[in-house]
């Protein structure tokens, strides 16, 4: 049950798994087991919900409660809702906007080897800081003209 939650979780965060149409009825049983094991605190059930309540699949769509759900698997240390919740406050949905928030929890989802959206934390800490990027070490340059073994003959 766990393997599927976590399948679950990623297809629904990746926006693989689409939300259900109006006229389809949501798998109730999956819905029914993962509340109840996300109530009962496990971190993979907490970020399936999370990711349930961000989409609207098979529940109505509720950014703050996706927030909550993401924010109490990442207590616990789940990289992938480490990273969904960061992407909430790096876009300011279900949270208020914070730019520092979002990169702490991006760096903790890259430390554990989470890193589908590693190309995310370079763009939020350049956002962070106004768009100017840190000094860059200036490269080594060749010889401008080539000496001893280098010459052609």
């Amino acid at each position: 049950m766990r393997f599927n939650l976590i399948i679950a979780a990623a297809l629904l965060s990746l926006g693989i798994l689409p939300a259900p149409a109006r006229d389809e009825k949501p798998d109730k049983k999956f819905l029914q087991e993962t509340i109840a094991a996300a109530e009962n605190g496990d971190p993979a059930a907490q970020c399936a919900l999370g990711a349930c309540f961000e989409s609207g699949a098979g529940m109505l769509k509720d950014l703050d409660q996706a927030a909550k759900w993401y924010r109490r698997a990442a207590a616990q240390g789940d990289a992938m809702a480490e990273c969904a919740l960061a992407s909430c406050y790096e876009r300011g949905q279900g949270v208020k906007k914070d730019l520092a928030e979002a990169a702490k929890f991006y760096t903790q989802a890259a430390e554990q080897g989470y890193m589908p959206r590693a190309q995310a934390l370079p763009r939020t800490l350049r956002r962070l800081t106004n768009g100017t990027s840190p000094p860059r070490r200036k490269a080594m340059r060749r010889p401008a003209k080539p000496c001893g073994s280098w010459r052609r003959v």
